[in-house]
């Protein structure tokens, strides 16, 4: 699996978004898939309260949410899934479901590196939501980082800082709450939104 996964990479690390580095920025699908676990997943909360369901209010693209409460695994099971909506961007959102179940940092790594390569060669702009949070889930942000630094990603960081590890916005364990939800959608749509200005100009030239 790691030589199919390498091959054809040498990508630089993407964390803002305007680098012309992202691959598949010119990406012509017709929605936005959210692909994730309990972070992303309608878990305690209303459907129209998750923050991909906030972040449809902002877009013109159509907004997936596929996610389920799952292992990283499970979730690599159901990547045809993804490709039925014809995807612009899909937006992976995994480990924490993994740290609750403990899965080691090094089976979702691989599990997050088999799903990037497989969204970009559908020609769909990868993004890799960090579960990263202070103490919790400290180690992800440098597994992401690694990823996203190889495959020409988008990263986005920290994006459950002060939401995971705080009772006041959170369900359980790390799942955030509907106000916790509101707080993810303003730090991940920060990313989202220069990423899909980019695609909408390259897609007009």
């Amino acid at each position: 699996m790691r030589s199919l996964i390498t091959f054809g990479l040498g990508l630089f690390l993407i964390t803002g978004c305007s680098s012309p580095e992202i691959k598949n920025i010119d990406s012509w699908g017709s929605s936005i898939v959210f692909l994730g676990d309990t972070v992303s997943a309608a878990n305690g909360v209303g459907e129209g309260e998750t923050f991909p369901a906030l972040i449809a209010k902002k877009t013109n693209f159509p907004v997936i949410n596929i996610s389920k409460v799952e292992t990283s695994s499970q979730t690599v099971e159901r990547l045809s899934d993804v490709f039925l909506e014809n995807p612009m961007m899909v937006v992976i959102v995994i480990g924490a479901t993994d740290f609750i179940n403990g899965v080691s940092v090094e089976e979702t790594k691989e599990n997050l590196e088999l799903i990037v390569f497989m969204v970009q060669r559908e020609n769909a702009i990868a993004v890799i939501v960090s579960p990263d949070s202070g103490i919790l889930l400290r180690n992800y942000l440098a597994v992401c980082r690694e990823v996203a630094d190889s495959y020409g990603a988008v990263l986005i960081p920290h994006v459950l800082s002060g939401v995971s590890d705080s009772q006041k916005y959170k369900i359980g364990r790390v799942q955030p709450n509907a106000d916790g939800h509101k707080i993810v959608a303003k730090r991940v749509w920060k990313y989202l939104k220069p990423v899909i200005e980019l695609n909408h100009k390259q897609r007009s030239m």
